[in-house]
């Protein structure tokens, strides 16, 4: 009888004694998760996404304080081949064509980027193309509208994006060619394009260094109305078939800009062309890491939502809509999206 007890009494110390030994390796292991680093990418050192990337670095630093956050500047199709070649974790501002373009391989990207890329969410999809010319210039020409512009071909200097940023370049050139002109007609009748970020186009708008202002902003825009209360310009009438067969080409969503966002330049609501912004890793990016990751920012989305009124809409409802693109989701936000039952509610785009 002595024996079964000493028998019981060692069953029962090596039964604490392992579980307190699994209990010490699975704290070691979540503080050892605790300690990562990601380098994000995506785009340049200065303007929106820079906001964006310090918030997400913040948030992240106060959630996890052992882990370690840089940033290196790119463009939204160079992050992805960041992100593909293990140069980078993480990559903000992924746009339609980026991302086409690189599952192809087409241009600028040197190969396929096929099955180097994981979905990780939608950041949102409020930034919306502006079509605004100088008043004076629209006189001039008689061209209050894009088929006026394709009718009249007068030679308009337009202001869209630099050549790299796609996900504007590229649907700025489909939607003239659903008027029924291009680029090169444009240039055929002595007008020309200002490939420049959208800050320094606006300024160009304003300094009448060019005529027309062909960029995605986020409605309203504080820096379109503060040159409207001292210029007079216009905003040029799409028509919406058109517009609706450039977003259905892209995934994009054609909607209805209200007259009362900007009353000093619209006479009518407007339809336009509102784009989605999407976050993306590299495989071997840690499936933990990517949980965290996206766990930090839903727990603290009203911090979110407070950097810019285009995150005022962001939860995990909407960043969960990134299911939609051709992309395989990642491990780590398909396992936080399937704790939260919402994998099947994001197929709605």
């Amino acid at each position: 009888m002595g024996n079964n007890i000493t028998k019981q009494l060692f069953l029962r110390g090596a039964i604490l004694a392992l579980s307190i030994f699994s209990m010490s390796q699975w704290a070691m292991a979540q503080e050892e998760d605790d300690k990562f680093s990601l380098t994000v990418t995506g785009a340049g050192v200065q303007g929106y996404y820079k906001v964006v990337y310090e918030t997400f670095n913040g948030i992240l630093r106060d959630e996890y304080p052992e882990a370690s956050v840089t940033f290196r500047p790119s463009s939204p199709a160079g992050g992805l081949v960041f992100i593909a070649d293990g140069k980078a974790d993480l990559s903000l501002a992924a746009g339609a064509p980026e991302i086409q373009y690189a599952i192809e391989g087409k241009p600028p990207y040197p190969r396929s980027l096929k099955g180097d890329l994981r979905s990780v969410m939608q950041l949102f999809n409020t930034q919306t193309f502006h079509f605004v010319l100088n008043k004076d210039v629209a006189d001039e020409y008689g061209v209050y509208s894009f088929a006026d512009i394709a009718k009249k071909k007068p030679p308009l200097t337009i202001a869209i994006n630099r050549q790299g940023n796609l996900q504007v370049v590229d649907v700025a050139k489909d939607i003239f060619e659903a008027h029924g002109f291009s680029i090169e007609d444009l240039q055929s009748w002595g007008g020309q394009v200002s490939w420049v970020a959208s800050g320094t186009g606006l300024e160009q708008l304003q300094d009448r260094k060019a005529d027309m202002f062909m960029n995605v902003r986020f409605v309203p825009d504080a820096r379109v109305n503060e040159i409207i209360r001292s210029q007079d310009l216009v905003w040029v009438e799409a028509d919406q078939d058109a517009l609706e067969s450039v977003a259905d080409k892209w995934g994009y969503e054609v909607i209805t800009i209200d007259q009362s966002n900007y009353p000093e330049l619209m006479d009518t609501s407007q339809p336009t062309i509102t784009q989605w912004s999407a976050l993306l890793a590299g495989p071997h990016v840690p499936d933990a890491v990517v949980y965290k990751f996206i766990k930090a920012l839903v727990d603290n989305k009203k911090r979110v939502q407070q950097v810019h009124p285009s995150l005022k809409a962001f939860s995990a409802e909407e960043a969960v809509k990134i299911v939609n693109l051709d992309v395989p989701l990642h491990p780590g936000a398909e396992r936080f999206y399937r704790e939260l039952d919402l994998l099947e509610q994001g197929k709605t785009r």
